[in-house]
């Protein structure tokens, strides 16, 4: 029975990106899709595609969430208040 697949969660997937690529690289990146998406959804809306535009609100959302979930983690806090007062 220990051989049935467990998916591999969330926080499991941030940690490791964290670990490999840094927090603000990892935010940077959700961050950056979230505008691709918000780009995505005005094009389904323009050319009246209603699915394209559910598609890009749901991968929205996937991408704020995880952003929020990367943010929220205190062990992030430092290196991204960091990099937000060295480019303001």
């Amino acid at each position: 029975m220990d051989d049935i697949y467990k998916p591999i969660s969330r926080v499991e997937v941030l940690e490791a990106l964290v670990r490999k690529f840094g927090a603000v690289e990892t935010a940077r990146y959700f961050l950056n899709d979230a505008i691709s998406d918000l780009q995505s959804m005005e094009v389904g809306i323009g050319d009246n595609n209603p699915m394209q535009a559910v598609k890009s609100c749901e991968s929205l959302k996937e991408n704020l969430t995880n952003l929020r979930a990367l943010l929220e983690k205190k062990e992030n806090k430092g290196s991204l208040e960091k990099e937000i007062k060295t480019n303001l």
